[in-house]
């Protein structure tokens, strides 16, 4: 059939290799192009496309190019919203131009494009307000996680739980009670579904929004509230103790041996992880603040704002909360009774390590 003749055949949605490779025509004139939410390494290819999501500006005409009837150009701050609730993503934002449409249409207040960033906010109800874009892009990511190994799709649901934008196997195996290696592959595999994408940094990986807002319906589903506290416990518990550890390296006051293993590098890699690791620590200290843990949440803040304010950090020390602190005549932070807490040894919750319904 292809024989002598040149054709571009497209390939929309493929769901793996073998569902492709008969379809490919061995004509030297033929093009094939493959689109797929996986990475599909197994096809030889003369070039591989990620492609990315859209700039703001970019988000904003595609709604307006959707819509239609000058609707989105009349609400430009509201857009501008509404491109973010979609995480700036072509299918949401068609889905969401459509939507507009249908509201610019009926009677009642001129303003859709405000309507309809009120009805997107909550997360939970999100993708199904989009309408029939957003059950569509619904399949699309059940289609890719239900062809995970199950041990990959519970790690997928888990990270809809970090409150960073990115992670990293650390993070993923302290969620999951997976060792670190483990978890690292699991990562892989979300990122070769098209579930996750790589973050800046080297082996890390990060959320597009909508696919986080899947996710955290998948876990909402499958695992209760005790089970998700649990989780968030142990990730919690994994962040103030490697904080810690890393404020003594940082420091230069760790001991040899005990926590200081967690960086053998010393103070450049101590001080490359709390870079790394900021939201996500930041939030771990601001979550045991807020239940009284016992692992002396107060002392891991307090030692950091000492340790940043010998080191200079005041990015870092912004961030930082002092729960159960105060500020003497001096100036120094002290506790209620007015002793100075010290640099704690390490984060005093005793480990988890059972697993959970989740």
């Amino acid at each position: 059939m292809t024989h002598g003749r040149g054709m571009l055949l497209l390939l929309d949605d493929a769901a793996d290799e073998e569902q492709v490779r008969p379809l490919l025509p061995g004509g030297p004139r033929c093009l094939v192009l493959v689109t797929g939410r996986r990475a599909l390494a197994g096809l030889e290819s003369s070039a591989r496309l990620r492609p990315g999501v859209l700039s703001t500006a970019e988000a904003v005409r595609l709604l307006d190019r959707v819509a239609g009837g000058g609707t989105v150009a009349a609400e430009p701050g509201a857009a501008e919203e509404l491109a973010r609730l979609c995480g700036r993503l072509p299918p949401a934002l068609r889905a969401a131009g459509n939507r507009l449409a249908v509201l610019a249409g009926r009677p009642g207040p001129a303003a859709p494009v405000r309507q309809l960033v009120g009805l997107l906010r909550p997360e939970e109800l999100r993708l199904g307000r989009l309408g029939p874009g957003g059950r569509r892009l619904r399949a699309s990511y059940t289609s890719s996680y239900r062809q995970l190994a199950p041990g990959t799709r519970r790690l997928f649901r888990l990270l809809a739980l970090v409150p960073g934008p990115d992670f990293g196997p650390e993070l993923a195996a302290s969620l999951a009670t997976l060792p670190p290696p483990a978890a690292g592959a699991a990562l892989e595999e979300l990122a070769d579904a098209g579930l996750l994408e790589p973050a800046a940094a080297a082996f890390r990986y990060r959320f597009p929004e909508l696919l986080r807002l899947f996710a955290a319906g998948e876990l909402r589903t499958a695992a209760g509230p005790a089970a998700r506290a649990a989780a968030e416990s142990r990730m919690a518990d994994a962040l103030l103790h490697r904080a810690a550890a890393a404020l003594r390296a940082a420091g230069g006051t760790a001991e040899a041996g005990g926590e200081s293993a967690y960086f053998p590098g010393g103070r450049t890699k101590a001080l490359g992880w709390l870079d790394a690791e900021l939201p996500n620590w930041t939030a771990a200290v601001r979550w045991a603040a807020g239940l009284e843990a016992r692992c002396g949440a107060a002392d891991v803040a307090e030692a950091m704002h000492r340790v940043f304010a010998s080191l200079g950090h005041d990015p870092w020390r912004r961030e930082i909360p002092a729960p159960g602190t105060r500020t003497d005549p001096a100036g120094r932070r002290t506790r209620p009774d007015g002793s100075s807490p010290a640099v704690p040894a390490a984060c005093a919750v005793p480990g988890r390590t059972g697993r959970t319904a989740e």
